[in-house]
């Protein structure tokens, strides 16, 4: 209870001190619950997302190939264990025209009172059908085409929807633009599933049964007795199989937020550590009188663990509310880079179960080190005013440890490069390699300190030779500092080359695989059925006929998959990118591995490209086999080039119009490229702009498109630069505690100057000088360390991408992190400068 006191009358006298302690430990807590609840909610975005186009079906059973079948299978797949219900529907592509106006969509058949079970309807107006020949339509869509309740529509009933009968439709009513009523932005027309099945069908068939499971049921044992049941030309599958595309693109993103996490995590301790450090050594003499006067080292140690407890359980509780306010702030920055709306805060347990062992545990453990070390300190050596520089000299064990840990962790790297460790040990590595080199710091500190005092001594002079040597008598501070400035430095600037480096990437993708002047399509491919509206392959004459038009080439996109062993069920899902290639002059595509001379041809002779993320994926090169399944029965196509693939994830094949034709079930035409000649391209965009409106289509200019995908990455950008605030905050707030501690010990020091002619201008100058030479070293080594990361991350590209995107630096980074991360440095060393400077000698000569 004594020892108690005598803590709370050192936090009385030294509210500063306290303080400074208090804040490391809020912005350590608040950091890491900001970027926890940040993940988690962009995680539920994303399966929010994918709820709403999947619904909430674990499973569904579908014909291969995309056929029909018995609807009665659904009540053999009822009496399953662990099933919930079984939802039949119909799906079919077709055309709706109103008013001369003709737009591809998709037709879906449903039960609405069944379909409730699995997808999400909410009517904006009018009701749900009654009649055989009443439908629905999501609101946005039907106001596009100007469509009102009541009003009749006419829906294409053919096979492919391009041709053939027309059935007249009354819509009864309009959805909001939310679950269901979202797919393939509204281009859905809802029918009653017997009317579906009269047209598309025949009475009693559907082409998918979707299964809801009971909570907590093992889906893979579930699909794997579904298996065993289901008659052969049937298959039971993951609905997010469709969309698993889409998800290995938000994957990517993922990592990015978990090297973030881990990052944070490794700086709230490093600066947690470094205030403890500097508390208790500031209160050094004060502990050796302790144990002048009877307290044992157990009784010392006991104590300052329990003032580190309660100190980081205040800390955790005011850091909580402090990171659900940065939270907010980094989940904007991630609406922004997926180009939507964010749902609101995802707040669980976890954020706090972490702050809880954040806030108090590591502050617990970051206080042992010096709890320890101050009580192994002798009482005459404590009362010691000035520190023995000697006391602080690096051991040959600890040299030979932190060599060690760097060797160890920079291997563990390299193994994950070249693919004999798992790639994603990789963030762990890489933030234990970015820490294990701040071990490194005291070995190096003494060189780097004196070569940067020498070549500043014409502008620092006498008051940097006095900030040199303090630096240097507090090498485990100073370490500390250099250490969270480093990492912070460092992570920004790996990061951020990676991140330009990639968004040049993207920027030359866009000019190669993209090459045209203006783009005619549809409505947009859905993700969750696989499924987009065609156009009619008649068109290409229209368009080639407009005056201007140089050429015109189609593409089509389809759903397949690939026999591989390495997938769990023997099937990696893909898209099939099926394109002519009439452009005799450029060939789009960016080929890593392969001859580009020959692709065309051997695509012509029925060879396929893949992405390199597909080829990685599958481990397969140039001129090997793939297993496609086609509907002429799984079929070995021979592979010509691997290509750089931005879209869906780069799972993707590339194959020749042809080809495709004869091996697969291709309908219409998703987007049209068109070449214009330069002085027509006004011209030709209204001749377009006319053809698309009477056809309910869309055209766009390659202007739009990379306005669109400068807007993708403007998001990545902006939040690079939130990434490098955030880091240099952190910085900032570490040379501002070490500077104010620094301070407080020199305070008779600083007095004794001042006694003997020291001006107020040089003690400033002196605390300025500390700060720039501890800065200096951090941003140094950050540059230097973030160059080296970011070339790191740039080679584990190949086992995630198949190659590695073109590295290069950006100049313009480093100036402007070396540049405001001085400013922000010297900004902190104002308020302990000032302080320095305005010392009461009486008082200071008096300090302790």
């Amino acid at each position: 209870m004594i020892l108690w006191k005598f803590t709370l009358r050192e936090i009385s006298n030294r509210p500063g001190r306290a303080t400074l302690t208090l804040l490391s430990i809020i912005l350590g807590v608040a950091a890491v619950v900001a970027v926890t609840v940040c993940t988690a909610t962009t995680n539920q975005a994303c399966r929010e997302m994918y709820l709403a186009l999947a619904g909430r079906a674990a499973l569904e059973v579908a014909a291969e190939g995309g056929g029909f079948f018995d609807e009665r299978l659904a009540e053999t797949i009822a009496q399953t264990p662990d099933v919930k219900a079984v939802v039949p529907s119909v799906q079919k592509l077709s055309s709706l025209r109103f008013e001369g106006r003709r737009v591809g969509l998709l037709a879906m058949g449903i039960d609405p009172e069944q379909d409730k079970a699995v997808r999400d309807y909410e009517l904006e107006a009018g009701s749900f059908f009654s009649k055989k020949h009443e439908a629905l339509l999501e609101s946005g869509f039907a106001r596009g085409l100007g469509i009102q309740l009541g009003d009749e529509v006419k829906l294409a009933v053919s096979r492919g929807g391009l041709s053939g009968n027309m059935t007249v439709f009354r819509i009864v009513g309009l959805l909001a633009p939310r679950g269901a009523a979202s797919f393939n932005q509204g281009g859905v027309i809802f029918l009653p599933l017997r009317t579906a099945q009269n047209l598309f069908a025949r009475p009693g068939q559907v082409d998918t049964l979707s299964i809801v499971l009971t909570e907590g049921a093992d889906e893979k044992a579930v699909a794997e007795e579904l298996a065993r049941r289901l008659p052969p030309g049937l298959s039971v599958r993951s609905p997010l199989a469709r969309s698993q595309l889409s998800k290995e693109t938000v994957e990517k993103v993922e990592k990015g937020l978990d090297f973030a996490y881990v990052a944070m995590l490794a700086l709230a301790f490093f600066m947690i550590l470094n205030t403890f450090l500097m508390n208790i050594g500031e209160r050094r003499r004060q502990l050796a009188i302790l144990r002048a006067i009877g307290a044992t080292r157990r009784q010392i140690i006991r104590m300052l663990l329990g003032e580190g407890l309660a100190m980081g359980i205040v800390g955790t509780i005011i850091g909580i509310g402090a990171g659900l306010g940065g939270a907010w702030l980094l989940t904007r920055s991630m609406g922004q880079f997926y180009a939507t709306a964010m749902p609101a805060l995802r707040i669980t347990p976890l954020p706090f179960i972490v702050a809880g062992l954040v806030g108090p545990l590591v502050s617990l453990f970051a206080m042992f080190a010096p709890a320890w070390l101050a009580a192994k300190v002798s009482p005459l050596e404590g009362m010691r005013y000035i520190v023995s520089e000697v006391h602080h000299r690096t051991s040959p064990a600890y040299v030979f440890l932190a060599v060690s840990v760097f060797i160890i962790t920079g291997s563990v790297m390299a193994a994950c490069i070249v693919g004999y460790l798992p790639i994603r040990w990789m963030i762990i590595a890489g933030v234990v390699f970015t820490a294990a080199f701040v071990l490194l710091i005291p070995i190096v500190l003494g060189v780097f300190s004196r070569v940067l005092a020498f070549l500043l001594r014409p502008f620092l002079r006498t008051e940097g030779f006095i900030a040199h040597r303090q630096i240097l008598r507090r090498r485990v501070r100073t370490t500390l500092t250099i250490g969270i400035l480093y990492i912070a430095v460092s992570t920004a600037v790996s990061l951020g080359t990676t991140i330009l480096n990639n968004v040049e990437d993207i920027h030359t993708w866009v000019a190669t695989a993209l090459k045209g002047d203006f783009f005619v399509r549809a409505l947009k491919q859905d993700t969750a059925t696989g499924l987009s509206a065609k156009m009619p392959e008649s068109l290409v004459e229209e368009l080639r006929a407009v005056p201007g038009v140089i050429n015109v080439d189609s593409l089509r996109y389809l759903s397949g998959s690939i026999r591989t062993p390495l997938a769990e069920d023997g099937k990696q899902q893909v898209m099939i990118f099926v394109r002519d290639f009439t452009d005799r002059g450029n060939l789009p595509l960016m080929i890593k591995d392969g001859d580009p001379t020959q692709v065309r041809r051997r695509l012509a002779d029925g060879e396929v490209v893949l992405g390199t993320v597909l080829a990685n994926r599958l481990g397969i090169g140039v001129d090997e086999e793939i297993t496609l399944e086609t509907r002429q029965g799984p079929t070995s196509l021979r592979v010509a080039a691997t290509t750089t693939a931005y879209m869906v994830g780069g799972m993707i094949v590339y194959m020749e119009g042809a080809t495709a034709r004869r091996l697969l079930n291709v309908e219409g035409v998703d987007m049209y490229v068109l070449n214009v000649a330069p002085q027509a391209l006004d011209e030709v965009a209204g001749k377009l702009k006319a053809i698309c409106e009477r056809d309910g289509l869309m055209v766009h200019s390659f202007a739009e498109l990379r306005r669109h995908v400068d807007r993708l990455t403007a998001g990545v950008i902006a939040g690079l630069w939130a990434l490098l605030a955030l880091g240099l905050v952190v910085g900032a707030f570490g040379i501002a505690n070490t500077l104010t501690m620094n301070v407080l010990e020199q305070t008779r020091e600083l007095a004794l100057l001042r006694v003997v002619a020291m001006t107020r201008r040089q003690v400033r100058k002196t605390i300025f000088s500390q700060a720039a030479i501890i800065g200096l070293i951090g941003l140094l080594t950050g540059l230097g360390g973030g160059l080296i990361g970011a070339y790191v991350i740039n080679l584990t590209s190949i086992p995630l991408l198949g190659y590695a995107p073109a590295f290069s630096l950006h100049p313009s980074l480093l100036v402007v992190c070396f540049g405001v991360g001085m400013a922000v440095i010297l900004l902190a060393a104002w308020l302990p400068a000032e302080r320095a400077a305005r010392l009461n000698l009486l008082i200071a000569l008096q300090y302790e």
